[in-house]
């Protein structure tokens, strides 16, 4: 068994692929975490080898995986990153190195790294579709529009393209209070901005699902959303075991209008 650890980014893993591959090591006795995470006792019995990131070394993998099912295990791969399962890295090493050797057991679910990375993936593309109808933007001091999501999986990063197309003219942030981390986005600014809070105002934020009333200037926008709520409710057709089904209680400490 070799285990590796890399630096937490995507060309860090790419890189670890890169070296599985041209190791000829077998991908099943690979066994990789990022240089930030505890090992959990899983590594504790090898000697982990740190893996430098090398961007030649992540881009000959993913021009080589382009070409493999049109790229699908890249983009399975890149959704499953995102997914909090502490044991993701190891999958995702296992399934691209296969898919380096082997494409046509990419879709074969007896492989266990192949039904592990569908499923995270899966799971990872469903809460991001959910969540674009799920954020709710207050506004506080100067105009600045602020929503608070509580994601199962480290989605922030690809809700935020969907709202920067939406709303380009507006300053806002979208944060996530479960990780502490934010986007911010300026009007003209390409790339979003990363923001952090005082860990007291990201507690209140997890336990109401919303800035502290001392921050928000406004409750104009959560008001918005009540009326609008309130106003296509069809009492005779309330049918609360779908609604759940649709949107999940896990997600209503963020939703003013429930």
């Amino acid at each position: 068994m070799q285990s590796f650890t890399f630096d937490g980014t995507f060309d860090g893993l790419l890189t670890v692929v890169a070296t599985v591959d041209h190791a000829g090591m077998d991908p099943g006795d690979v066994v990789v975490r990022s240089s930030n995470q505890s090992s959990g006792g899983e590594l504790d019995l090898f000697q982990a080898r740190a893996v430098a990131t090398s961007r030649d070394q992540g881009r000959w993998v993913m021009d080589r995986l382009k070409s493999v099912e049109k790229g699908r295990p890249l983009r399975f791969a890149k959704s499953a990153f995102f997914h909090r399962n502490p044991k993701r890295w190891t999958w995702i090493v296992r399934f691209l190195a296969v898919a380096l050797r082997c494409p046509e057991r990419v879709r074969d679910r007896r492989f266990e790294a192949s039904a592990k990375v569908l499923q995270l993936s899966h799971e990872v593309r469903q809460e991001t579709h959910r969540l674009k109808g799920l954020v709710r933007f207050q506004e506080i001091d100067g105009g600045l529009l602020w929503a608070t999501i509580t994601p199962d999986h480290d989605v922030v990063r690809l809700v935020y393209p969907y709202f920067s197309k939406r709303m380009p003219g507006e300053v806002w942030i979208l944060f996530d209070a479960r990780r502490g981390i934010g986007l911010r986005h300026d009007v003209g600014e390409d790339r979003p901005q990363e923001v952090t809070v005082p860990d007291e105002i990201r507690q209140e934020m997890l336990k109401h699902g919303e800035l502290p009333k001392n921050i928000a200037s406004s409750d104009s926008y959560f008001d918005l959303w009540r009326t609008f709520f309130d106003a296509i409710s069809i009492e005779d057709r309330k049918n609360p075991r779908l609604q759940r089904q649709c949107m999940p209680q896990r997600y209503w400490r963020n939703l003013p209008e429930k």
